[in-house]
C-alpha cells in the first residue's frame, strides 16, 4: 500500500480511557494511522489544521470548545477531513445539529472494532453514516413526529420506483457506493436519482430528504436496521 492510500485518524475526546481504547482498536486496522489525540475541541481543531486527517473522531461534550463548534471549525479549516461524532449523545435535535454543522457520520460509544472501521471506510463527504442502532432509532423518532396522520400529502412529489429504492437503502445509512453495489447500478447514476429527489423533496441533504419522505409516507419506518 503506498503512502497516499493511507487514512489518517485523530481521535478527540475529553476521557483518556476512551481515546486510548478508540486508539487502539483503530491500530488494528490496516491502511489507518492515528496521527494524534485531542484532550479539548481546540485541541481537535489545532490537529486538524496541522495535519489535515482523512478522518476526526470528536466527542459531543469536550472543555474549551464544544463539539459542534469543533467540528464547524474543523470542516473551514479542512474540508476534505471527514469527522465521525463518537458520543454517547443519541438525541435526535443533537443528531441533527452536528450533521448540520458538518459531520459525516455518528456513531454510539459502544460501537465495536468492526463498527469503527465500517464507518472509516463507508462514509464518505457527500453522505452521513450512522451505526445501525442510531439510524434505526433517530429515522423512527422523526417519523414518529411527523404529521398527525402519519403522511403529508406528496402531490408533485411523487417518486420514481428506483428512487424509492434508493430512498429506502439511505434510509438504512447506506453510501452511494454501497448503493450502487447493491442495485446493480453506478455511483453516478445513484447520484443523479439522489439530485432528483432532493429538488422533489424540497431538501438540501441526504439525512432531511429520508425524513421528508418518511413524514410523506414514502418509504417505511425500519423497526431495526
Amino acid at each position: 500500500m503506498m503512502m497516499t492510500d493511507v487514512i489518517t485518524v485523530i481521535v478527540a475526546d475529553d476521557h483518556v480511557v476512551t481515546r486510548r481504547g478508540v486508539r487502539a482498536m483503530l491500530s488494528l486496522l490496516s491502511g489507518v494511522e492515528v496521527v494524534g489525540e485531542a484532550a479539548t475541541g481546540m485541541q481537535a481543531v489545532a490537529l486538524c489544521e496541522k495535519y489535515a486527517p482523512t478522518i476526526a473522531f470528536v466527542d459531543m461534550q469536550m472543555p474549551e470548545m464544544g463539539g459542534l463548534e469543533a467540528i464547524a471549525r474543523i470542516k473551514s479549516a479542512c474540508p476534505n477531513t471527514r469527522v465521525l461524532v463518537l458520543t454517547v449523545e443519541e438525541d435526535e435535535h443533537v443528531i441533527m445539529q452536528a450533521v448540520k454543522a458538518g459531520a459525516s457520520g455518528y456513531l454510539s460509544k459502544a460501537s465495536s472494532a468492526d463498527d469503527l472501521e465500517r464507518a472509516i471506510r463507508e462514509s464518505d463527504p457527500d453522505g452521513v453514516y450512522m451505526s445501525p442502532s442510531i439510524a434505526s432509532k433517530m429515522i423512527a423518532s422523526v417519523a414518529n413526529g411527523g404529521s398527525k396522520n402519519g403522511r403529508e400529502p406528496n402531490g408533485h412529489n411523487t417518486i420514481t420506483d428506483r428512487e424509492h429504492q434508493v430512498l429506502g437503502l439511505l434510509g438504512q445509512g447506506l453510501t452511494s457506493r454501497t448503493i450502487a453495489r447493491r442495485l446493480g447500478i453506478s455511483e453516478r447514476t445513484v447520484d443523479t436519482h439522489v439530485g432528483n429527489m432532493y429538488r422533489r423533496l424540497g431538501v438540501t441533504n441526504r439525512v432531511d430528504a429520508v425524513f421528508a419522505a418518511m413524514r410523506r409516507g414514502l418509504i417505511e419506518t425500519p423497526g431495526r436496521i
